[in-house]
């Protein structure tokens, strides 16, 4: 029985944005398309593990959990699925990619099928050199079909949203407009130091922690208003400790 590996469902899978590749996802037959997210919910596991490691995401994160500034945690059943990849390790921060395993080659994809046969999500130096090689080409947003640069959005058509489209995109998200008993106008001085402490995290966080890709590293702050929130029936592949 598959214990560490929850196949993501069809129905919450169809809420990621962009989803440049629905075409194909959608013409494959009901077995490849059971393969497919098989492999998808495998690597989203292990290429998560690898990004929160490579970042120090959870340094990151406690320093938020930790703050006097009362940052309340966005509940399950409100997150969007990106969000919910990460909940049993992160508090606020996730990965925001996309993720295209159709470009892995052949034997790149028995490889992760095979972890997933094994219910193997150990990221082991192989696996770990495995995810640093492939991931470039897997998060890879090819917007205008031919592999060129450009920058695109990961939310609502707002230049806050937009990042190249080879970059690694970190979100992060807590329950911004919940009043947490304070008044409107406490609640107004509290927002205001809580976003200048998010801006300084986000600038340690890019300027200190140096992918070995050299892809650009984008931080973008959500809300409830920027997120498609994932269905409450679903399957949520979800990264524990």
């Amino acid at each position: 029985m598959i214990n560490n590996i929850n196949v993501i469902d069809e129905v919450n899978f169809d809420t990621r944005f962009p989803m440049l590749n629905s075409k194909i996802t959608s013409d494959l037959n009901q077995i490849s398309k059971e393969m497919y997210l098989q492999i998808y919910s495998t690597y989203s596991t292990l290429f998560r593990k690898y990004l929160i490691k490579e970042l120090n995401l959870k340094k990151y994160d406690d320093i938020i959990a930790n703050s006097e500034l009362n940052y309340v945690k966005v509940e399950s059943r409100d997150m969007d699925i990106y969000q919910s990849f990460t909940k049993d390790v992160l508090n606020y921060f996730y990965i925001r990619n996309n993720l295209y395993i159709e470009n892995l080659a052949k034997d790149e994809k028995e490889y992760i099928f095979t972890k997933y046969l094994m219910d193997d999500t150990d990221l082991d130096k192989e696996t770990e050199t495995f995810i640093e090689k492939t991931y470039p080409k897997v998060i890879f947003e090819n917007v205008n079909h031919d592999n060129s640069l450009c920058d695109i959005n990961f939310g609502p058509d707002n230049q806050q949203y937009y990042a190249p489209n080879n970059a690694v995109v970190i979100g992060i998200r807590y329950d911004e407009f919940n009043l947490n008993g304070l008044s409107d106008q406490e609640w107004d001085k509290l927002h205001e130091k809580q976003l200048d402490h998010l801006l300084d995290i986000i600038s340690n966080l890019e300027n200190n922690e140096i992918l070995k890709s050299n892809l650009p590293l984008i931080t973008i702050i959500y809300n409830e208003y920027s997120v498609k929130k994932k269905f409450k029936t679903e399957s949520i592949v979800s990264i524990k400790n």
